[in-house]
């Protein structure tokens, strides 16, 4: 199981992929405390899909970990997996513990 910095290491990837595809003024401030989803983030809906399916294949061929991220009990939660980096990867952790 990866430990919790090289997950976050990989979002980060994924997040810089996403920001590839965003326009200049639409780019994500990626850093530690950064919003991924809601809050101050720039993110839509579109484009939280297209990190998560990124996330997904590149958790699977970096980290060797096949988990789904986007299920019906993470986007039903309080408490969203998707708010900030902190969140994701918490979740991600949690997720790869249950394999």
């Amino acid at each position: 199981m990866l430990d919790k910095k090289e997950i976050s290491n990989l979002v980060i990837k994924s997040l810089r992929e996403v920001n590839r595809i965003l326009g200049k003024n639409e780019q994500l401030k990626i850093g530690k405390n950064m919003d991924i989803y809601g809050g101050k983030s720039r993110l839509d809906s579109m484009g939280l899909v297209n990190l998560l399916v990124d996330l997904e294949q590149r958790l699977a061929k970096e980290g060797g970990i096949e988990i789904s991220i986007m299920d019906a009990k993470a986007f039903s939660m309080k408490n969203s997996p998707f708010k900030n980096l902190s969140t994701l990867v918490d979740f991600i952790h949690k997720k790869g513990e249950d394999l």
